[in-house]
């Protein structure tokens, strides 16, 4: 077996023979094959997985929230141009790129590649821990596709610049092509006109099972910004917000497609334009945990296929817990299945899929559907804009739906004694919690003035919902989903 060394690549970048790279500086020297000597048809082969920036341990080009970490990173020259389109193979082969960088507000077709012509193919690749940032037609593997990228998995940043007509993709900012297999969970995505997996799918072309499980900030769709071509066996997972669930414009045709339904989502396949939609479905949570796998298909079940690229299964975590079923590209595995995303009374419970963290909408107000006990191990964010307590006598209300690990710092936490009436005011007794919190327990709290979220480190467990009890006294009631609380009225 060959081995390359310090960019000089063995092969010969003909179909039969491709170029291997091992490192850094092979990628780097067939980048420069393509741009420099006009080797547009070569193709080539990862032979390992490939950093190029913050290659050390503990070190990342993006931080946890998905933003460029302050340092010096070399920037990336992306493979090829509008008049040296790349046309060959470059095959991936299951290995990841991570720590690119490339960040110009003013340059168009920006991404690994820059521009990819009639016949390049581009697949078996994960992009990770990467930062693509330029004006229009931007995307995390290729800028400009006119060929076809298949079997790719994006975990970067992308974004194009804000304003009318600037696209940018979680895959391909511009498709003119075919976008298959494929799967976006962008650390960040954003720009003018957005796309989970495509910015702009062409008259022509296609986007075919994929699968997008990230939101983006701009104007935007699930799967593409605009749509003229075909969008089909489509699954988009978050909620959207203000944007749309598959396409934002929709001038071609869309089938197959499905979304989980969420309380604050859009309902709204498509923004505005006259094509076709067969077959879009919004799932709820109940309907995806009760799907079957079988010789059917899977899920989704494809009209006219005789074999599925989804795969979907009960997924068993270290404490046990069976979680919901979702869909996923069998060539990714379970580890590309999206995060957990359950309702309650007391907010849009978000559980991250290893259980490591979870998040708390404590002002959301909907059905409450926790199906079993959820150990969570890593901190539980308790978000809620709670009043501006500004005297010192002031509380709030809280009742948590897990139990938590330990108690956040700087907060403190009461439980309700006695109601009685003094001097015409109602007036509450409480006791000062020393040791643990209960779950679905009422308390009284007591934060800093502007406090908007409550972070319980330690993490907690999730109780399962058991249904409703309420109780009233005098004129007091008390409405919770597990244990109530009644107290004497004196």
């Amino acid at each position: 077996m060959s081995f390359a060394t310090n960019g000089v690549l063995s092969g010969t970048g003909i179909s039969s023979n491709p170029y291997e790279m091992y490192d850094a500086e092979d990628l780097k020297a067939f980048a420069a094959k393509v741009n420099n000597d006009d080797e547009t048809s070569a193709s080539a082969i990862l032979k390992s997985d490939i950093c190029l920036n913050a290659c050390t341990a503990g070190k990342s080009v993006l931080s946890s929230n998905g933003l460029l970490n302050n340092g010096l990173f070399e920037q990336w020259t992306p493979i090829g141009s509008s008049d040296k389109a790349y046309t060959g193979t470059f095959d991936g082969d299951g290995h990841s790129i991570r720590g690119l960088y490339y960040e110009d507000k003013g340059a168009n077709d920006v991404g690994l590649f820059k521009y990819t012509g009639v016949g390049a193919v581009v697949r078996n690749l994960v992009m990770e821990d990467s930062y693509i940032a330029g004006k229009h037609r931007v995307g995390s593997i290729v800028g400009y596709n006119n060929g076809t990228v298949s079997d790719v998995y994006n975990k970067s940043t992308v974004e194009g610049m804000t304003g009318i007509g600037n696209y940018a993709g979680g895959i391909v900012g511009y498709n003119n092509g075919t976008v298959k297999n494929v799967y976006n969970k962008a650390a960040h995505l954003s720009g003018g006109y957005v796309g989970g997996i495509v910015g702009y799918n062409a008259t022509g072309a296609s986007v075919n099972n994929a699968y997008n499980n990230c939101t983006w900030l701009g104007d935007g769709g699930g799967i593409a910004y605009y749509n003229g071509g075909s969008i089909k066996n489509v699954f988009q997972v978050p909620a959207v917000g203000s944007g749309v669930i598959i396409a934002w414009e929709n001038n071609g045709t869309i089938s197959n497609a499905f979304y989980i339904l969420h309380n604050n989502a859009s309902a709204n396949v498509n923004k505005r334009g006259y094509g076709s939609k067969k077959n879009v479905k919004g799932l709820t949570f109940k309907q995806l945990a009760n799907l079957k796998v079988d010789d059917a298909s899977g899920f989704p079940l494809l009209d006219g296929e005789s074999e599925s690229p989804w795969t979907t299964g009960s997924k068993v975590t270290g404490d046990g817990f069976v979680t919901y079923k979702f869909p996923y590209l069998t060539a990714f595995g379970e580890s590309s299945q999206p995060i957990i995303s359950i309702q309650t009374d007391f907010g849009a419970v978000t559980i991250s899929e290893d259980r490591s963290s979870a998040t708390v909408d404590g002002s959301f107000v909907g059905a409450v559907n926790i199906p079993d006990e959820i150990k969570v191990s890593g901190a539980i964010a308790f978000d809620r804009s709670f009043p501006n307590l500004t005297a010192g006598d002031a509380f709030s209300t809280i009742m948590l739906p897990f139990e938590p690990a330990s108690k956040p710092t700087g907060v403190s936490f009461y439980t309700l004694g006695s109601v009685s009436k003094v001097n015409g005011k109602w007036v509450i007794s409480a006791t000062e919690v020393t040791g643990a919190l209960d779950a679905n327990t009422p308390y009284l709290v007591k934060v800093e003035s502007g406090t908007k979220s409550i972070t319980f480190e330690d993490g907690g467990t999730f109780k399962k919902t058991e249904g409703e009890h309420s109780v009233t006294n005098g004129n007091w009631k008390f409405v919770g989903t597990y244990e109530y609380k009644t107290w004497p009225e004196n």
